[in-house]
């Protein structure tokens, strides 16, 4: 089976309102986040409600393991990105290579993945095994200037995350660009896009996508055409330089143009 057949991008899907109001909590944490002791403790929440021990983010300019730089919110994460980069394990990294190209999520280590596992994904999950990292998902970042990638993951196998997976990518998905702006911004990174400008119905779609609603419902609640909805969150995508529904709606957040 090729890497590409075992590493399927998660589809969204809609949050339910506990997971609607720990992203709440947690973008707003991010987004007023002054060190790396209050991102700290914004994840604290992601890892209290959604089970998950091993959370990162991994910044790689240029898409190579030179001049990264990492966040790790647990010691066994902190460890492997060391042992990654070290090793310059990017190389034989066919998970990273993918993702570097999607925008969605994907997950790693479940017990398929694993069972077809080529020799180089054999190395890699040796290497998350030996520092007690079983399985997750991996949510790509793409900015201007810089790519960077969230990991959300557990130090032993959940039997229910691949029932979970849709929810657990699509609430990730929306941490991990706030995320991704916060750590440029603290550490003085450059980030991403500078200030958009949205129209009231691209604010209001987008208001009503991040609660939940997808295209069809969002024109049913607005009383306008499905391919209407469509067209002003591909502009707001446009003008947010989000190359998917998710990272459009967490630039609009964090710059306060739609109120969640």
């Amino acid at each position: 089976m090729k890497t590409a057949a075992k590493y399927q991008p998660i589809p969204c899907t809609r949050l339910d309102c506990s997971a609607i109001d720990d992203l709440n909590t947690i973008l707003n944490a991010l987004a007023n986040a002054s060190s790396h002791h209050q991102i700290h403790e914004a994840m604290d929440c992601l890892q209290k409600n959604q089970g998950a021990d091993v959370l990162g983010q991994l910044f790689l300019p240029n898409y190579s393991s030179e001049k990264a730089s990492y966040y790790a919110h647990s010691e066994n994460l902190d460890r492997y990105t060391q042992a990654y980069l070290e090793s310059n394990a990017i190389v034989i990294d066919t998970i990273s290579s993918q993702i570097r190209h999607q925008c969605l999520p994907i997950a790693f280590g479940l017990d398929f993945q694993r069972k077809k596992a080529t020799r180089e994904e054999q190395i890699l999950y040796s290497l998350l095994d030996s520092h007690e990292i079983s399985c997750g998902i991996i949510v790509p970042v793409h900015t201007p200037s810089c790519f960077s990638i969230f990991k959300v993951a557990f130090s032993e196998t959940d039997p229910d995350l691949k029932v979970r997976l849709p929810a657990l990518a699509t609430l990730s998905q929306l941490i991990a660009t706030q995320m991704h702006d916060t750590i440029c911004r603290i550490n003085g990174m450059k980030s991403s896009e500078g200030e958009a400008s949205l129209s009231s119905r691209e604010k209001e779609c987008l208001t009503w996508a991040a609660a939940g609603k997808v295209a069809w419902e969002i024109a049913e609640t607005l009383g306008v055409a499905e391919a209407t909805v469509i067209f002003h969150l591909e502009n707001a995508k446009r003008k947010l330089q989000a190359k998917t529904l998710p990272q459009a709606v967490a630039h609009a957040i964090r710059s306060k143009l739609i109120i969640f």
